[in-house]
């Protein structure tokens, strides 16, 4: 299919312009800061017009984005559903309508296990496609109208933004060191400092924006009126006052204990990776920085504090460890296989007996994590063995990042374990 993101040259335009394209797609961009931009007049010229614009933009946007349309399906990924929603109800009746709204930002290299929200206004065999491409890509989709979006997101977003944010304020107007309370941190209030932090890092004018979209009033009343309640008891000592608000915020809650459960884990989590990071001091591991994407490979050398060293090429590499991935072993040799270039080696060993040429290669390309595959090229009875003696040569394919020697050493021994001669 051929789609045209508006807005491509941002950042949420931007992830779409590469999830499309991606899975083979061919994406052209309008946005007047992209390298290079379709003008929004050849909008009909496209199977799906994907509106990745700011928030207040979108609607103006749309319209004008309609009049060029007369068929395929248009949709938009804004945070708010209600108002583009109705102004894509001006395309023409040929024009399907899919009200999109990616519960994540532009950060996330995935879209497995994220939640997309749609709202269908004119489902059609395009809007299908699409939807089942989030399917397949491992979306959580979920349907809603666009009212029941924007109400819930009033809570869903419109709340804890607010709150998180406040929190930021709060601490700022306290001229709280941020940085020296971590060293007296519970994991709760790691996991919240994040947070607050993570929102603070966004784009502001994003997140005004959807404040000022949803019909966040009610909301911002009602967290108000909260917190100047439990203000109330503490400053009376109200005790009893105290636990019944927090008695009464709880059973409206529900589920407290499958809340327990999941944050547990996500405690569980950060302390796991942490311990791994020290049980891997002396090894080699694979390390991406979450924020930039860069990936640093070396050893180990020490891990204290917040911060984790890699000796990387000869040169000692300082990380922040709440900014760095530790790659699974898996991941990490993907990773080598995608990044590191390659190279051969050949080693031949000789053995009193024929062996199986597909077992040997399945037993040698197992032997090292850097060797990527085996193959038997030579196979040899003549004078140079002795009498009822073959040598087999097996070309290995190896990744080229410094552990080529161990590599082909690693597989003479396996040779040689199996009862050969390497020759």
């Amino acid at each position: 299919m051929d789609i045209l993101v508006v807005g491509g040259a941002g950042a949420m335009g931007d992830w779409f312009v590469g999830f499309f394209r991606e899975r083979g797609w061919s994406v052209d961009v309008s946005d007047p800061d992209a390298d290079e931009s379709v003008p929004v007049e050849r909008a009909g010229e496209y199977d799906v017009v994907v509106v990745a614009v700011p928030i207040e933009a979108t609607a103006d946007v749309i319209e004008d984005v309609v009049t060029y349309m007369d068929d395929g399906l248009l949709m938009d990924v804004t945070s708010v559903k209600r108002e583009p929603v109705e102004a894509m109800r001006q395309a023409p009746d040929g024009v399907e309508i899919l009200g999109t709204h990616p519960m994540f930002g532009p950060s996330v290299r995935s879209m497995r296990g994220q939640t997309v929200i749609l709202v269908r206004e004119r489902n059609g065999s395009v809007s299908e496609r699409v939807v089942e491409t989030f399917r397949d890509a491992g979306a959580n989709v979920q349907e809603a109208t666009a009212r029941e979006h924007d109400e819930m997101m009033s809570v869903v977003q419109g709340l804890t933004h607010f709150s998180l944010i406040s929190i930021g304020g709060a601490l700022e107007r306290l001229d709280f060191e941020v940085e020296e309370s971590r060293r007296f941190m519970s994991p709760v209030y790691e996991i919240v400092l994040d947070f607050v932090g993570r929102v603070l890092d966004q784009n502001p004018e994003l997140y005004a924006e959807i404040q000022s979209n949803q019909p966040v009033g009610e909301v911002h009343d009602a967290l108000i009126r909260s917190a100047e309640e439990l203000r109330a008891s503490v400053e009376e000592d109200d005790i009893d006052g105290f636990v019944d608000r927090m008695l009464d915020a709880a059973r409206g809650y529900g589920d407290t204990k499958s809340a327990l459960r999941r944050s547990d884990k996500l405690i569980e989590a950060n302390v796991r990776g942490y311990e791994e990071l020290h049980a891997s001091v002396g090894e080699e591991r694979v390390l991406r920085h979450v924020y930039s994407g860069n990936v640093h490979v070396g050893v180990v050398r020490d891990v204290r504090g917040r911060k984790v060293s890699l000796d990387e090429d000869g040169e000692t590499v300082e990380l922040k460890t709440e900014n760095v991935e530790l790659l699974s072993r898996d991941e990490a040799r993907e990773w080598k296989e995608e990044s590191l270039s390659r190279q051969e080696r050949d080693v031949s060993a000789a053995f009193p007996a024929t062996l199986d040429e597909d077992v040997l290669e399945d037993v040698t390309a197992s032997s090292h994590d850097d060797v990527l595959g085996s193959e038997v090229i030579d196979v040899y009875d003549g004078k140079a063995v002795p009498d009822g003696w073959t040598s087999y040569t097996v070309r290995l394919e190896l990744l080229e990042d410094g552990e080529v020697d161990g590599a082909v050493e690693a597989v003479a021994e396996t040779l040689e374990g199996m009862g050969g001669e390497v020759r």
